[in-house]
């Protein structure tokens, strides 16, 4: 690995959807997290006690609720975010959600 040890960086904005706030904290994102088992569930606690507004949808009933966040009534409710976040097993789930009613 060549250069210098800082961690690389996106450009302001890259990424946020228009209006959808700032990582430096300057503004609460809204983050849908699709995906609430291990890592999903850990991510959507981890951003809604910094403040942000996070929604999950997971395939168990009341795992949000569960996780103390908002569930999102189905995916196109989710993709409304400024930020979607999939925690899915596989790409075969991940084409699922993407390609299928809602994606």
């Amino acid at each position: 690995m060549t250069g210098s040890s800082e961690p690389r960086r996106a450009p302001a904005g890259v990424g946020l959807a228009e209006g959808a706030g700032s990582t430096d904290g300057a503004a609460p994102l809204t983050v849908a997290v699709i995906g609430l088992g291990n890592m999903g569930g850990r991510i959507a606690r981890r951003l809604a006690a910094q403040g942000h507004s996070v929604t999950g949808l997971d395939a168990r009933p009341g795992r949000a609720e569960e996780l103390g966040i908002t569930p999102a009534a189905d995916l196109a409710a989710a993709a409304r975010a400024a930020v979607v976040l999939l925690s899915l097993p596989s790409s075969r789930e991940v084409e699922a959600v993407i390609e299928g009613p809602g994606g």
